[in-house]
């Protein structure tokens, strides 16, 4: 296709602007929609002219029908991640795809000197992030390298091309076609097996690897040296981490994308206090003051009948107003942590209080608690920690553009009150599936 002075319309509504660039099977044009007021930017990848006129006319058909079929799948996520398919059809020859134009810089610019580990893991989360939203729907993408990464100018990573992209089929024993960039594309790739999320994994190995070093993977396939070799700032657990990627074995990789975040967020420092209202507190601290009025005001109206009963009958009341006080005192725990692990909320287990005492007991003595041996670490007073797997559902709810988190755990609900939401604790709910939805109006 060559630029004339007349504009190039296919489908007589998509009008040809600019040429972007060309890739293996397809040249890319920014485009608009013919009477779109609001001249929205499109992208317009049209099929090469000397494969359609080849042998290869029906393998280029069906790369383009999967890359729409892909992406018609995502369009329900209305996911930032991703761009959103408007068209797919056949004119004069070609084969043509109509999807959103993404502004952004691609990722491999921001490569070729390392990183920093705390950059690293921001990239590295948003892109997981991804993943997990590909493989959740059953696809593999199979070319994640930094040139298909675009930073949007909001920050969020995107990705755009899917033209590699496929839907695994449990069936099936090998890929269709093999494709894959030397250095992001894993060995199994090259031996005729089916690419599944693991693939994927090794692929974001080796951008974090790169990321961390410097090195270019695509110099010298599958020789990655561990990066805390190459710089001694880099802690060995994320290092570890990232060499677990890349094991050549697949079965040695970390094996899906939701292992892999478990794994990656607690890395993380996650832990940070709000506080929380649980419902059985705040009825006993409704009821206490007028119950002890009520009580009172019985009294007083009793106390011809009582006679010498009367102070019994009061004593009674300061009795009740205390075991009121008591178990406000015992089960309103004002401040939690949330942590990768788990959920910190409420009062130790007696195990636990006689675990502490005795630490403090060692500490006043001047005695070593490193022969103390103990399933878990000593926790601080009042707290103990509540698995995730306790959590059935988490609500995240704006008042005020001031959020609330409501935990309705397997036993009782819990609701935080004015907790810090990074995105890290977003990234980390939405991994175990435990982020049903937001309710309100967020900050800006």
């Amino acid at each position: 296709m060559t630029q004339e002075s007349q504009p190039i319309i296919f489908k007589n509504r998509y009008i040809i602007r600019e040429k972007l660039g060309e890739g293996g099977f397809s040249i890319l044009y920014r485009a608009k929609e013919h009477g779109d007021h609001d001249d929205k930017e499109l992208v317009l990848k049209e099929s090469r002219e000397e494969f359609v006129l080849s042998d290869k006319i029906s393998e280029v058909r069906f790369l383009f029908e999967r890359e729409y079929r892909t992406l018609l799948t995502l369009i329900p996520l209305k996911s930032p991640h991703f761009p959103r398919v408007y068209d797919f059809f056949e004119e004069n020859n070609k084969i043509l795809l109509v999807r959103d134009y993404i502004k952004g810089t691609p990722l491999s610019s921001v490569l070729g000197k390392p990183l920093s580990v705390e950059e690293t893991l921001n990239y590295g989360e948003q892109i997981l992030k991804i993943l997990i939203q590909l493989h959740s729907r059953g696809i593999i993408y199979r070319d994640l390298k930094p040139d298909n990464i675009l930073i949007g100018d909001d920050g969020i990573l995107k990705i755009f091309d899917f033209g590699t992209a496929r839907f695994y089929s449990p069936d099936k024993t090998s890929d269709t076609i093999n494709l894959g960039t030397p250095g992001y594309a894993s060995p199994e790739q090259y031996n005729d097996k089916q690419s599944d999320e693991r693939a994927d994994i090794f692929a974001l190995g080796a951008i974090l690897h790169y990321m961390l070093t410097g090195k270019n993977p695509e110099d010298n396939p599958f020789q990655f040296e561990e990066p805390h070799k190459i710089n001694k700032n880099i802690p060995d657990k994320i290092s570890n981490l990232v060499m677990k990627c890349l094991a050549l074995d697949p079965n040695r990789r970390f094996q899906s994308s939701r292992e892999l975040m478990n794994a990656f967020v607690s890395y993380f420092d996650l832990e940070f206090t709000g506080y929380f209202r649980d419902t059985k507190v705040m009825a006993v601290e409704l009821a206490a003051p007028f119950l002890g009025m009520g009580w009172l005001y019985l009294g007083v109206h009793l106390n011809n009948t009582l006679g010498q009963y009367f102070p019994l009958f009061l004593l009674s009341g300061f009795l009740i107003a205390f075991a009121g006080l008591y178990y406000i005192n015992k089960n309103a725990v004002k401040e939690i942590s949330i942590k990768g692990e788990g959920v910190i909320i409420r009062p130790p287990t007696p195990g636990e209080e006689q675990e502490n005492r005795q630490k403090e007991r060692n500490k006043d003595e001047n005695i070593s608690t490193s022969s103390i041996s103990s399933p878990n670490p000593p926790l601080p007073h009042q707290t103990v920690i509540i698995a995730w797997a306790d959590v059935k559902k988490v609500i995240i709810r704006y008042i005020n553009k001031k959020p609330y988190i409501i935990f309705n755990m397997k036993q009782g609900k819990l609701e935080i009150e004015e907790i810090p939401m990074p995105q890290r604790l977003i990234t980390l709910l939405e991994s175990r599936e435990l982020l049903i939805m937001k309710e309100g109006e967020p900050p800006e």
